[in-house]
């Protein structure tokens, strides 16, 4: 008799999902980690998975085909505008357990989260300071031009 089980035989040992194929399992194991090997060429953001790299390209070439029906923000991808549409709805499903902020969107929430951690990831490539999240950084890294921007 064939069980659920046989369909999947390929299992993760951090979280027992189950794959069909071991490619698959290759890929959902990436989850389990911060490594993020592919690197956008134009803006050097970096990604865990191809597939979200090449995704992410598509920002940078203003082929946006899904356009918002409330302010006509456009965006590359459905998910993207489904992640958009939270602004006008006000939706905030994400709620720090530390200090109870809401947030729209998970990104934003990791984000958030690391401003009540001492661990300061990102380095300054210019004075080789430390700082809690990307966006600090982007902002610190602005004082050593002249773009005030």
């Amino acid at each position: 008799m064939k069980t659920h089980r046989d369909n999947k035989p390929f299992e993760c040992t951090l979280c027992s999902n189950r794959f069909k194929r071991k490619g698959d399992l290759n890929v959902h194991m990436k989850t389990h980690t911060e490594e993020k090997t592919f690197e956008c060429t134009i803006c050097d953001d970096r990604f865990r998975l191809l597939r979200n790299m090449k995704e992410h390209l598509k920002t940078h070439t203003n082929k946006n085909p899904f356009k918002c029906t409330i302010c006509s923000t456009q965006v590359t991808n459905k998910q993207s505008l489904n992640r958009h549409m939270k602004i006008h709805t006000g939706e905030k499903p994400y709620e720090c357990s530390i200090c109870y902020g809401k947030f729209s969107n998970l990104h934003h929430i990791k984000e958030h989260i690391k401003t009540h951690t001492s661990e300061k990831s990102f380095q300054c490539t210019i004075c080789d300071k430390y700082f809690k999240t990307k966006v600090t950084l982007n902002q610190h890294e602005k004082l050593h031009t002249d773009d005030k921007t």
